[in-house]
């Protein structure tokens, strides 16, 4: 039973390293603009990637592991890729990370003001609030419409009802 458990272990963080190279590979060629920046193709085609993952790691597996062990595969390559997601969203993503890596490139120090205008690569707090808003259209979870913002989709009333949820049940008072 070790014996098979242990190349299974293998075909798994293998799957999972390929699929996480192949999406820094995407994510530098839309760095260098030669595919579209706009969130939902970046999101779409990770999830194709951790998509293709599975075929490759059932033949990677095939009869050599029982059906409980190959259940167990796919729970932890799940696992794997959404702890890959959750890491890339929070150092993509995260507010306070951002703030730190600010400072960092200005010696350590700055005034409030020259944080807020530089907040998010420049585009500023307005900035950042707009570009998080233009997101949320894109992955039509709202409508926008000048300065004006809504009504939510249907789409964008479930994921914030489910949020709202789930918000309450780990008792997270404040969030972003």
């Amino acid at each position: 039973m070790m014996d098979l458990f242990r190349p299974t272990c293998l075909d798994i963080l293998a799957v999972l390293i390929g699929v996480i190279l192949m999406d820094v590979l995407v994510l530098a060629f839309v760095r260098a603009g030669w595919l579209s920046n706009k969130p939902v193709f970046a999101s779409l085609s990770l999830v194709a990637w951790i998509a293709m993952g599975i075929p490759i790691l059932y033949s990677l597996m095939g009869r050599r592991a029982s059906l409980p062990i190959q259940n167990g595969a796919f729970f932890f390559y799940g696992t794997g890729c959404l702890v890959y997601m959750e890491m890339r969203s929070v150092l993509s993503r995260g507010y306070s990370l951002r703030i730190l890596i600010d400072l960092r490139n200005r010696g350590g120090q700055a005034d409030v003001g020259t944080l807020k205008s530089s907040y998010g690569g420049g585009v500023g707090v307005s900035g950042l609030l707009l570009k998080r808003l233009q997101t949320l259209t894109e992955f039509r979870l709202l409508k926008m419409e000048g300065g004006r913002v809504g009504p939510l989709t249907p789409w964008g009333r479930m994921a914030a009802a489910t949020g709202d949820r789930l918000r309450r049940l780990l008792r997270l008072e404040q969030v972003g």
